[in-house]
């Protein structure tokens, strides 16, 4: 059986591409669940000193 080194390659991209976007997507929830969104939406820009200050961590 031969190996066709061009789809599996573009397979591999695919699953990193995939794996990438499920470990953002937790992440996301994850900032949600920390109230960072709406601490950025109030407070504009700061630093992460003065994030740390807001969100007690």
């Amino acid at each position: 059986m031969e190996l066709n080194e061009t789809k599996l390659h573009d397979l591999l991209g695919k699953v990193v591409t995939e794996m990438g976007a499920a470990a953002n997507g937790s992440l996301v929830t994850i900032r949600d669940k920390l109230g960072l969104y709406k601490t950025f939406s109030e407070s504009g820009c700061m630093s992460s000193q003065e994030l740390q200050k807001l969100l007690l961590i």
